[in-house]
């Protein structure tokens, strides 16, 4: 375990459902914009993953909301590693939504893989993505997927 990785965020105007709730989408950008800062903070831009022919993948998404957040607050998006199998194919990230009170409104729990995408096919990310994936701050859930 060891601190989350953190970004801080502010609900738009187009964060939001006609019930005035952050809708579904919103919640999933955003887990999909810390997974991609991750990188980019470690010194490992989006477009140098392209370059290698290799890109992550979301193959389940599950959203639990647990409280309401209301337009212009701010808000923090937490990232950490929930699983990854041995060879390093498979993950699973969790991403924690938390209010200004640091109170947890939402969370995301996603499943993901390595793809090549020249050849279509899940694959073992590069050492360099292995590393920086070794670094990401574990959940006390952790475990390693079969």
């Amino acid at each position: 375990m060891g601190t989350p990785y953190i970004k801080d965020y502010q609900v738009l105007w187009s964060d939001l459902d006609g019930n005035m709730h952050m809708k579904n989408t919103s919640y999933l950008e955003y887990a999909s914009n810390i997974r991609m800062t991750y990188f980019f903070d470690m010194g490992f831009p989006p477009k140098r993953m392209l370059t290698m022919g290799v890109g992550p993948v979301a193959v389940k998404d599950e959203i639990l909301y647990i409280r309401e957040i209301q337009l212009m607050e701010t808000f923090k998006v937490s990232l950490q590693l929930d699983g990854l199998s041995d060879d390093q194919t498979r993950m699973r990230l969790i991403n924690q939504f938390i209010n200004e009170k640091g109170v947890i409104f939402g969370k995301v729990t996603s499943d993901g893989v390595w793809f090549n995408l020249l050849q279509r096919k899940v694959m073992p990310p590069p050492e360099e993505i292995k590393e920086l994936m070794l670094k990401l701050p574990r959940s006390e859930t952790y475990c390693t997927i079969k």
